[in-house]
């Protein structure tokens, strides 16, 4: 998967992050998007308790390895890549991408 992240204005009212899935019509067929698609969310929702109350919109690009990886596995992606942008806060937008 590839996350992105950029952070939204400071006198936003929905504070938080706020997590969107991309999964393209070359991961597989729409059962399988939708499986992966499903896979991520509960994984976001498992990795969000430990989440910072930070203004950030985070979007995860799913790739087809999503369907068969372990759930720990996945959390612990989710929970990885969103520290590592967390530290990454001051470069441009299009810089706060990490794969994992």
């Amino acid at each position: 998967m590839t996350v992105m992240a950029i952070q939204r204005a400071a006198y936003d009212d929905q504070g938080g992050v706020r997590v969107g899935f991309t999964v393209t019509r070359k991961v597989g067929h729409a059962s399988e998007r939708n499986r992966i698609r499903r896979r991520l969310r509960a994984a976001a929702a498992a990795a969000a308790s430990g989440w910072p109350t930070v203004n950030l919109d985070v979007v995860v690009v799913a790739r087809r390895e999503a369907i068969g990886a372990a759930f720990q596995e996945l959390v612990a992606d989710l929970t990885r890549a969103l520290g590592e942008l967390l530290r990454s806060r001051g470069k441009p937008p299009h810089q706060q991408g990490t794969n994992g």
